[in-house]
């Protein structure tokens, strides 16, 4: 796959930044482009070493950055001879344990839809290399899509995915050679909203969109987290993170994004609770954290600023001092551009939002973030030209 690296003196987005807050400085950007590329992911392990999934055209290629993400190595097919279904509202799957095991994971979709297999693979020497791809489960259903991977401490990794409105999930206990056999979340799932995975020795957390029936016949999409003591064997019991409902008969196409600090977790995510109920395109950017593994959560904080522009695709990164940092994609009748604010204060308050990326040049969609700790970012996304990432360092 051939990308082309640019270097770009963004001086408008620093000046934003520079305004917005006396104590960042943002030097050093770059951009790197993927062309053709149908859909993105970033992962950054403890050491700074940045990993990018590349969806295209049904494969999935992973490459590697080690400046953070100023250039990076070429990309290496994961996906194998085995076709991978890719969408442009689904994220690749990306996985990261220690330095150098990464892994990756994707539904072949049977030729009628009427069934999928779900398929593993991952690296132990950074992505250079990849094991023939395992065969995790072929789950019956029309609609399985959007397949998640985090590996536990000792390098397992636990797989998560949606068959037809219900959380499916297995995990490995041979690292990735074997997987038990899959079980569900109790309740309803909204059935195209990726999940997110957060696993901390024995405790594992499934944050996801829920699908509940009111009695006035609406469809409730509200943000839950299932909670695991055994390793994410079995989940014990669901925690409501949404503190309001929101009431849509129809599927919003937009998971949670979750990540932790220490012993907090955070998680944010777009609802459009403040909107007439079945009212699509309405959404905001909320935000909660828990200090209790996910018993409760705080209440919501509403990022955005502009409630009449449609706001939707958070995503989070904390960076090593424990600030946190969001990007969203915000769309409206003229324009789509990628939203970023953060906070230093554990998401008490947010910096007022900025835009990193404007549609002049596409239709930005679908941003991920990683952070380094050399105080690097790395943002990634797609639109109708392939992947594109944007570096930084403050």
């Amino acid at each position: 796959m051939k990308k082309r690296i640019q270097y770009i003196a963004f001086f408008l987005m620093i000046s934003l930044f520079l305004a917005s807050c006396a104590t960042q400085t943002i030097s050093q950007t770059s951009r790197v482009d993927f062309p053709q590329v149908q859909s993105v992911s970033l992962a950054s392990t403890p050491n700074g070493k940045i990993y990018i999934a590349l969806g295209a055209h049904h494969t999935i290629s992973i490459a590697s950055s080690t400046d953070g993400g100023k250039t990076f190595s070429e990309p290496i097919l994961a996906s194998s001879n085995v076709n991978a279904h890719v969408l442009p509202v689904e994220r690749p799957v990306l996985a990261v344990h220690n330095e150098n095991i990464v892994a990756t994971a994707w539904l072949e979709q049977s030729a009628d839809f009427t069934s999928a297999t779900i398929w593993y693979t991952s690296s132990n020497d950074g992505g250079q290399t990849f094991s023939e791809p395992i065969q995790v489960a072929t789950d019956s259903g029309f609609e399985i899509v959007m397949v998640q991977v985090v590996f536990n401490q000792d390098g397992n990794p636990l797989l998560t995915w949606l068959t037809d409105g219900t959380l499916r999930y297995t995990y490995s206990d041979t690292f990735g050679e074997s997987f038990a056999q899959v079980q569900t979340i109790e309740g309803g799932a909204c059935e195209c909203c990726q999940p997110s995975l957060i696993a901390m020795g024995e405790q594992v957390w499934m944050a996801y969109r829920g699908l509940e029936l009111h009695t006035d016949g609406n469809n409730i999409r509200d943000i839950l987290v299932a909670i695991s003591n055994d390793g994410g064997k079995t989940y014990q019991s669901t925690t409501r993170v949404s503190d309001a409902h929101w009431y849509l008969n129809a599927c919003p196409i937009a998971g949670p994004s979750f990540a932790s600090f220490e012993d907090t977790l955070y998680i944010t995510w777009m609802d459009g609770r403040e909107a007439e109920a079945n009212t699509k395109f309405t959404g905001s950017v909320w935000f909660s954290s828990s200090t209790d593994l996910g018993k409760s959560f705080s209440p919501n904080v509403k990022i955005n600023p502009n409630p009449e522009i449609h706001q939707t695709m958070p995503f989070m990164a904390i960076d090593t001092n424990g600030d946190i940092h969001l990007v969203w994609e915000t769309h409206s009748s003229d324009a789509q551009n990628i939203q970023y604010a953060y906070s230093n204060d554990n998401g008490n308050t947010f910096s007022k939002a900025q835009a990193l990326v404007n549609s002049d040049n596409g239709t930005p969609r679908m941003p991920v973030l990683v952070t380094t700790p050399n105080n690097e970012f790395v943002l990634a996304w797609i639109d109708t030209s392939g992947a594109h990432v944007l570096s930084w360092m403050e």
